[in-house]
């Protein structure tokens, strides 16, 4: 429903622009949307006389407001007015763009001249840039990460008007590495139980990808080069495997079945006869009975500690999370002794199942090694916003 409802806002927003009129755009001081929409309409209508009319006032209106902001920019004397003087200049040219090919009693009419921008643009994006590159240059010489960042900022202004522009390539890469948050995830075993030879190695295999972004970078193996700013410590406290567990249920079921027929005998104990002659037959029930054993295995393998945040710099712990993983082996298996016709139809349907071997301490430790690594980056997940 609420995407609906800002569909709607969008829309209706979209709509009351495109409905808004150029002599509108004029009465509001909005020049520049006057003469875009003026012109769009004298090219449709070249003798259209309201058109012509607000476009007059607003291509002069517009031209004298970009002119009046780029001097009073240029009196400033400030580094950084360059890109707005560009924007500036670059407005100027496209307005005189859309204007010059109107028909020629039009552009008398607004008392059109042409003006080279060139030059302009092209002094105001070269100094825009080199303040740029300045600016960043300074920022990245600050062994602080949100400078870092803001000179790469800077550097990538440059790319939105140069591709190539001395040496800014480099110096965005040098910005991203010094401006980037680099965390590190690592184990300890502090559990006093011995771990399987790759309990580690596949634990390290956690995908962390899901977590990086933008200036924050986690490895579970140390990158050469890289100093890290945060560390994250899978700290195991306790390892316990459970014994091998035999559980026994011992029950009898029982049922009256069909077994056969016999013959119906008359009080002198001879057969009777049906009204054809034939032999009455009558059906004969016995009493069954099954012996029947469920054995359950069952083993378990619990791995808890705490996950462990720490800032490299101060060395101090910033934060500390319980987490716990198990595994569990289990089996169920039936045996019967008796006249399996008395069994239930759930009791049968389980018959055939068989006694499996138990996991050895190791397998059960390694099994719980994908719940341990869903555990840490469930805490990982909610902790990230300290990563800075």
């Amino acid at each position: 429903m609420k995407t609906k409802v800002v569909f709607f806002l969008i829309s209706f927003i979209l709509l009351a622009t495109g409905c808004t009129t150029s002599k509108q755009y004029l009465e509001k001081g909005n020049f520049d949307m006057a003469t875009k929409k003026a012109i769009a309409k004298l090219r449709k209508n070249p003798d259209n006389v309201k058109q012509l009319a607000v476009l007059t006032q607003a291509y002069k209106q517009a031209n004298r407001q970009n002119l009046d902001r780029i001097d009073y920019l240029r009196k400033t004397g400030q580094p950084d007015i360059w890109e707005e003087v560009f924007q500036n200049y670059n407005a100027l040219k496209n307005r005189q763009d859309m204007a010059k090919s109107l028909p020629q009693h039009i552009l008398a009419a607004i008392g059109f001249e042409y003006h080279d921008y060139d030059q302009n643009l092209i002094e105001a994006e070269k100094k825009a840039c080199d303040y740029y590159y300045a600016l960043g240059t300074k920022l990245l010489k600050s062994n602080d990460k949100m400078s870092a960042r803001q000179a790469y900022s800077e550097f990538t202004k440059i790319k939105k008007h140069y591709s190539e522009y001395k040496d800014v390539n480099e110096l965005i890469r040098q910005a991203e590495l010094k401006g980037t948050t680099y965390v590190i995830l690592y184990m300890q075993n502090n559990s006093n139980a011995i771990l399987p030879k790759d309990f580690e190695y596949e634990f390290l295999k956690i995908s962390l990808a899901g977590l990086n972004k933008k200036w924050v970078q986690y490895d579970t193996r140390e990158q050469d080069g890289l100093a890290y700013d945060y560390a994250i410590v899978v700290n195991l406290k306790m390892i316990d495997v459970s014994p091998e567990r035999l559980k026994e249920k011992i029950w009898t079921e029982s049922k009256t079945i069909q077994d056969g027929w016999t013959y119906q005998l008359d009080s002198r104990g001879n057969v009777m006869k049906d009204s054809l002659g034939n032999d009455i037959k009558v059906p004969r029930y016995v009493k069954t009975e099954c012996h029947v054993k469920e054995i359950a295995q069952n083993k378990e393998a619990v791995l808890s500690g705490k996950v462990d945040f720490y800032n490299n710099a101060s060395k101090q712990l910033i934060t500390s999370e319980n987490i716990i993983a198990n595994s569990v082996f289990s089996n169920g298996y039936l045996m019967a002794n008796g006249d399996l016709r008395a069994l239930t139809p759930e009791t049968q349907k389980r018959l055939g199942s068989a006694p499996l071997p138990f996991p050895s301490d190791f397998d059960m430790i390694l099994m719980a090694n994908e719940f341990l690594q869903k555990a840490v980056m469930d805490v990982v997940n909610n902790k990230s916003y300290l990563m800075k």
